[in-house]
């Protein structure tokens, strides 16, 4: 296998509570008793995890990416990213894979990948129309709550600006809207594949706009992530009233405008 997804590990695997109960790997199973996962869990000590789920936030983004740290955080930065490459060693070995597919979305995680010495990180920037974004978050789904229109905005404008701002640390970058990769998703999926140097042979499970999913064992993640068998690949609508879809217009501009979304829109969808 050449490609393997894991979800949102590099935020999951330095997070207990995102490895509780509540939230099971993909495969159905406690993430402590997956089959996949748990000789690699066992390998976390507390110390790695605490600086994980700690330090590796934006808060931090200044410290972790200035050239001059603190000789302590210096000292234990280094020790979690030699603890992560064992881990992220342990992961390619189990699944088999040369690329590992790491969801987090998270920049400060990206970031923390790319100054691993023997792992090559190359960015993948998966971009919406932030009202589509803010419709999606607007209704609970199982263990993911619903998210205010302030908070959603809050992390669409951080987490995109960061994103663009790993050009200069992941070896490649490659921007991709997610109405792109829906309405023909093997042209984009070839496309990725391209972009990291590896030809499309993995995706004989995608036909045209459905794909066959199989067994995984992805962290966290949306909880569509339980789904098995052939499913579709469409757009989800999304509706907004009049008045929030200006406010979140007005509120998002800058990201309709680097992103090629459209202001207005002369109809609104409906659920």
């Amino acid at each position: 296998m050449l490609f393997r997804s894991i979800g949102e590990g590099a935020r999951a695997l330095f997070n207990a509570r995102l490895r509780s109960q509540a939230v099971p790997c993909s495969c159905g199973s406690q993430v402590s008793e997956c089959p996949f996962w748990k000789d690699i869990i066992r390998e976390i000590d507390s110390e790695t995890e605490k600086f994980g789920r700690e330090k590796i936030r934006i808060p931090y983004l200044p410290l972790l990416m200035g050239p001059i740290k603190p000789r302590t955080f210096q000292n234990q930065f280094q020790q979690f990213l030699s603890k992560t490459e064992e881990l992220y060693k342990l992961v390619a070995k189990n699944a088999g894979c040369k690329v590992i597919v790491d969801s987090s979305k998270n920049p400060p995680h990206a970031f923390m990948l790319s100054q691993i010495p023997g792992m090559d990180l190359y960015v993948v920037h998966l971009v919406r129309d932030p009202r589509g974004v803010i419709s999606s978050w607007s209704k609970p789904k199982k263990y993911l709550k619903r998210l205010s229109v302030k908070r959603v905005i809050l992390n669409l404008l951080s987490f995109n600006f960061l994103s663009e701002l790993l050009r200069r640390y992941a070896k490649g970058y490659l921007l991709i809207r997610y109405e792109d990769l829906v309405h023909n998703p093997p042209e984009t999926l070839k496309k990725i594949a391209n972009f990291v140097n590896e030809d499309a042979k993995d995706l004989d499970f995608l036909e045209k706009t459905r794909a066959r999913i199989g067994v995984q064992h992805l962290l966290a993640s949306n909880p569509d992530k339980y789904t098995q068998g052939w499913i579709s690949i469409e757009e989800q609508t999304w509706n907004l009233s009049r008045q929030k879809h200006l406010l979140v217009s007005l509120m998002t501009f800058p990201l309709l405008y680097r992103y090629r979304y459209p202001f207005s829109k002369t109809f609104f969808y409906e659920n």
